[in-house]
């Protein structure tokens, strides 16, 4: 059947497009969360230090796996409820499971006989005093899940409204992605600044009512999400394509690259797929990215490097050196009170970070035009580095207050940092190969995912040695300020 046209597809109400777009809130509430507190849990479990940034392997392998095999199978699928809602549902399910999984760890590890053993607490080093190994496995195994299944509903939700919406609307489509991202961001991090279990009686402690709220959420979002779709309208009129938007951030407008592959196409199986994709044409593809993408791409390796330190180690750096605490203490003591307040002081400083990145991100556009993209470009690299190599001063002052204005102006930076990289790659790819627009960028996602990987391996081997979270954090500054030279090169 011949593809549906822009003139034939009918304008979409905007509460519809509004409540689609809620879905991304519940998962970014999921993400916010989970930066958050999973460090601190996971230590407080009894996880080595130097262990965590292994456990965050998740992000990047699940990035890399499950959201270009969702992708496709979605593409490829139907059922009585769409093609896409029945990812999108089942991936919040699992979510939900998840997150009940982490939050109860603790209890469910006690529950099949984990005993604490108390030891001596050294005050240079955050020792293993309570180890909860049977909790410890379910946190993990959790956290994995997590990770695997948010990004399983991320990518057809977003599939979900090119398909749903006309090219005329997908700019506000997009807009309500958004906004919804930075409510779901700010919302996580204010729950998280919480101490929940003094206000609720009947939770066992503030990471299970956190938890617990986030399942609730993201069930509630999901199923609002797909029931505001009525895929199933949408299948009886044939009218699926593979598209990508995209935003340019000269003029805001979204570009739309349609899919090689036709009905007739799709149905050729996988030989044509093979042939089409071959390793010559793929290496083909490679060396024929346009300027300035591999410069780009080195670049956002070196952002993304810097940013993952932030991801893994802030709230806990906050508890555990600016406020010297130990996640393994007993509870009730004074180092782990500490250490607990220090968390959420550092959700404080995540939550500020969301206004300002939302704030920053309204001025931006005008900005660019006034400075220009570039000194724009480079002014992110230096505020990033500057906040992350000014930790190691705020540890031996053990200030609060400062720590969390650091925090706070990462937002800068980080409304640049999702924003501009992709302005100038719409640009490049508008200019020369419109037509492997989709192509290049999710390539482009993978300068995301390699450093994630790298930080989880070095930061393994350097808290081993040095037991600081405060230096991961400054070499991750120092690798925005190197990322921050090539930007000249563009």
């Amino acid at each position: 059947m011949a593809r549906q046209t822009e003139s034939e597809m009918s304008v979409v109400s905007w509460k519809r497009l509004f409540l689609i777009a809620l879905g991304l809130c519940g998962v970014q509430f999921c993400w916010a969360i989970q930066v958050g507190n999973t460090t601190r849990s996971l230590l407080e479990l009894g996880l080595d230090p130097e262990l965590v940034s292994m456990a965050w392997l998740a992000g990047p392998i699940a990035g890399i796996i499950v959201q270009p095999l969702v992708g496709t199978l979605s593409d490829r699928y139907e059922t009585r409820m769409g093609k896409r809602t029945p990812f999108i549902l089942a991936g919040s399910f699992f979510s939900a499971v998840a997150l009940l999984l982490f939050g109860n760890a603790e209890q469910l590890g006690k529950w099949l006989g984990d005993v604490s053993n108390d030891v001596s607490v050294n005050s240079n080093r955050m020792e293993k005093m309570n180890v909860s190994h049977y909790g410890l496995v379910i946190a993990v195994v959790a956290f994995w899940l997590l990770d695997f299944s948010l990004n399983a509903v991320q990518g057809p939700l977003r599939a979900l409204m090119a398909d749903v919406a006309p090219s005329e609307q997908q700019e506000q489509g997009n807009a309500f992605f958004a906004l919804f991202t930075g409510v779901g961001n700010l919302l996580g991090n204010i729950l998280g600044s919480i101490p929940l279990s003094e206000y609720v009686n009947f939770i066992s402690s503030d990471i299970c009512g956190l938890y617990s709220v986030g399942a609730v959420i993201i069930i509630v979002t999901s199923c609002i999400c797909g029931y505001f779709a009525n895929e199933r309208d949408m299948l009886s009129l044939k009218n699926y394509h593979t598209s990508h938007y995209y935003l340019t951030f000269e003029s805001s407008q979204l570009m739309e690259e349609s899919s090689p592959f036709g009905e007739e196409t799709r149905n050729q199986g996988q030989e044509d797929i093979g042939e089409r994709f071959g390793m010559r044409q793929i290496t083909q593809i490679l060396r024929d990215a346009p300027f300035p993408f591999w410069k780009l791409f080195l670049i956002q390796c070196f952002t993304w490097f810097a940013w993952f330190t932030e991801f893994v180690f802030i709230t806990s750096w906050m508890g555990s050196e600016v406020l010297q605490g130990n996640p393994n203490a007993p509870e009730g003591s004074k180092s782990r009170l500490s250490f607990d307040y220090g968390v959420r002081m550092g959700n404080v400083g995540l939550s500020l970070q969301s206004v300002v990145a939302i704030a920053y991100s309204l001025v931006l556009p005008r900005l660019v035009k006034v400075a220009g993209i570039k000194f724009c470009y480079i002014l992110a690299h230096f505020l990033l580095g500057f906040c992350l190599c000014w930790t190691p001063i705020l540890t031996k002052l053990h200030s609060v207050g400062w720590s969390i204005v650091a925090i706070a102006l990462l937002g800068i930076p980080w409304a640049s940092t999702i924003t501009i990289p992709w302005a100038i790659l719409s640009r490049s790819l508008r200019a020369h190969v419109p037509e492997r627009m989709g192509m290049y960028s999710t390539l482009f996602n993978a300068s995301q995912c390699f450093p994630e990987i790298l930080v989880s391996i070095v930061a393994e081997k350097l808290l081993a040695r040095l037991s600081r979270q405060t230096t991961i954090l400054a070499m991750g500054g120092v690798m925005a300020w190197l990322g921050s030279s090539w930007i000249f090169t563009l």
